[in-house]
């Protein structure tokens, strides 16, 4: 049973974990728990009518949606929303806009005035960003829009109508119908810190990606997350390196890249943290950076890329590659080398996955193929003389993998990289 002598701090404690139907429940039993438990139940707002919205909506459907929008944007509930997920399609959002439906909608976000995350989907639909009518929402952090054309309007009082967020994210970028402006000078370069980006049809991506000066006014954008469908080198080095500040680099390719010239310029200077494939590492090692996630690629690859690039690895001080258990682990070569191209490496991830050519054992319980392992791991670290942390995830697959004692592994490694601080070792189902 439920007793109101429980001081309010721990109430809230406790609301947050309840189930929403439970929550409005216990929102009716007095007046304590429903200021307790309003924020929580209007914390979220989700609007998807399901129709288009040049469609056949009219009479009391119409009517119905109008309602809701209403209360949503009353002052009573709009001060409690902190998310919001819209779902639309059909033609157009303009700053014209005269169905009753798109300006009711948009009203209401607009009364959103402690708003943080903004989540639409407008699949192919053209979209001019004014419409969306965000000027006053002053707490908006996190702006997320997903499939739509969108259009900048050329009229001065509208284009110079920005929007302030922390984090801008655009999936799916088609290429608008009118493709004399972009975007992307809609957005507030003071406020800017991180932004996501991910190709959709044609050349949508690249024109977002055309105002070189909107580009260059990014002077406070740190984090830059993109997606390439069919690129080259010198197309990723026009849609990152005018970017004046980037740190963080998290790339996806969902195709291969072809290999063309590497432009002279470095594609971040200031760079810190690379994730992406191991192919790209030609085009990233004159940014010098210092931590380096491959997501894609083997070690061989790796070993290959840095060989070949015109940069050179002594700045990486952290490392993360994927690895086989025969080729790379227990052969040896390939991890030997790679540490000996990186000698300020301090931090190693390996993510280990069994390979065709591994030999087959006893399983774990084996004590003699696990210290073989251990001694071989120890044998290609050692001279790593910068080493201070190994994690190692082993991947397993349901056959009978050789996983090394965590305790043999550390006691191993301990004696032949005096440097070393920190062994991890943890296994993951593939």
């Amino acid at each position: 049973m439920l007793s109101l002598e429980l001081p309010p701090e721990l109430w809230l404690q406790i609301f947050p974990h309840l189930h929403r139907n439970s929550l409005s429940s216990v929102s009716a039993v007095c007046h304590r728990f429903h200021a307790i438990s309003s924020p929580l139940l209007f914390a979220r707002f989700q609007y998807r009518p399901g129709v288009s919205l040049e469609g056949s909506m009219r009479g009391s459907i119409l009517t119905r949606e109008l309602e809701r929008l209403a209360f949503w944007s009353s002052e009573r509930i709009a001060p409690h929303v902190r998310t919001c997920f819209i779902g639309l399609y059909g033609r157009s959002i303009t700053m014209d806009a005269v169905m009753p439906l798109v300006v009711a909608l948009f009203e209401a976000v607009s009364r959103f005035t402690n708003l943080r995350v903004l989540s639409c989907n407008f699949a192919l639909m053209t979209v001019e960003l004014p419409a969306l009518r965000l000027g006053k929402l002053a707490h908006l952090e996190t702006l997320q829009i997903h499939g739509p054309r969108l259009s900048r309007p050329d009229e001065p009082q509208q284009a110079s109508t920005v929007i302030q967020v922390r984090k801008f994210c655009y999936t799916d970028i088609n290429m608008p119908v009118d493709a004399r402006l972009s975007s992307l000078a809609m957005l507030d370069p003071c406020t800017l810190r991180c932004m996501e980006l991910s190709a959709g049809r044609g050349r949508g991506l690249e024109h977002f990606l055309g105002d070189q000066a909107a580009m260059a006014a990014c002077h406070n954008l740190r984090t830059l997350r993109i997606t390439f469908k069919d690129t080259d080198f010198t197309r990723i080095h026009a849609c990152v390196a005018p970017f004046p500040a980037i740190r963080e680099l998290i790339v996806d390719l969902h195709s291969t890249c072809r290999v063309d010239a590497i432009p002279p310029a470095p594609l971040a200077p200031h760079l810190d943290y690379y994730k992406g494939p191991a192919e790209l590492l030609p085009l990233l090692l004159s940014s010098a950076p210092q931590t380096v996630v491959i997501s894609r690629g083997s070690a061989g690859a790796v070993l290959d890329m840095l060989r070949t690039a015109t940069g050179r690895p002594d700045s990486i001080t952290a490392l993360s590659v994927p690895v086989m258990l025969y080729a790379d682990v227990l052969d040896g070569a390939v991890l030997r080398h790679l540490l000996g191209l990186c000698p300020q490496l301090a931090h190693l991830a390996l993510d280990v996955s069994a390979d065709a050519r591994a030999p087959v054992d006893n399983g774990p319980t084996n004590r003699n193929a696990t210290g073989t392992l251990c001694e071989q791991l120890a044998t290609v670290m050692r001279g790593a003389n910068a080493l201070r942390s190994l994690v190692l995830v082993w991947r397993l697959d349901g056959g009978r993998e050789t996983v090394p004692d965590r305790a043999d592994l550390e006691v191993t490694l301990r004696a032949s990289v005096p440097s070393l601080r920190t062994v991890s070792l943890s296994t993951r189902w593939s």
